[in-house]
């Protein structure tokens, strides 16, 4: 069930509706994810979702932190090759 109660749509449907590949939505929802675990991109976000709004940006900000990292240690094992 998607957001709006409607049934989820697939990534080839979207890549069809926008006129990219399907590959290119997932890249896009994995950068869209990594901003929205940015505290400070997301703190209005967190204020409403989140009762605790120190825990929660504490967690997030270790999410941040990890993802960071994979995506540099991503980028330096592309740079080796």
């Amino acid at each position: 069930m998607g957001w709006t109660g409607k049934s989820r749509v697939r990534r080839w449907a979207l890549g069809r509706a926008w006129g990219v590949s399907s590959e290119r939505i997932r890249q896009l929802h994995v950068q869209a994810l990594v901003i929205l675990r940015h505290p400070g991109l997301s703190a209005d976000l967190y204020a409403l979702c989140a009762p605790d709004r120190r825990a929660a940006y504490l967690q997030a900000l270790h999410h941040n932190r990890t993802w960071q990292q994979l995506a540099l240690s991503l980028s330096k094992g592309r740079q080796r090759r």
